[in-house]
């Protein structure tokens, strides 16, 4: 996973935010057994490195309109994740 510098426009506390954005992306997972451990980890990554946290959102995947392929299958939700 990388991570991305942090930006915020806050005076105080910019390094410990309240709030987190976490958009996980993996082209090879094909079930939701996959997903979850590695989420379930990165979701304490986050809350280890950030105490006062209250809050992460967790964006989804990329979709494209009806679900129907834009010429690769990173742009459908594959059906274990629409259940």
């Amino acid at each position: 996973m990388g991570e991305v510098p942090r930006t915020s426009p806050c005076a105080m506390n910019a390094d410990d935010p309240d709030r987190v954005i976490f958009t996980p992306v993996n082209w090879d997972y094909t079930s939701a057994a996959q997903w979850v451990p590695q989420l379930e980890a990165a979701l304490a990554t986050i809350q280890m490195k950030f105490p006062h946290l209250k809050e992460i959102d967790l964006m989804t995947m990329l979709r494209s309109p009806g679900n129907k392929s834009c010429g690769s299958s990173e742009s459908v939700v594959q059906p274990f994740l629409v259940a």
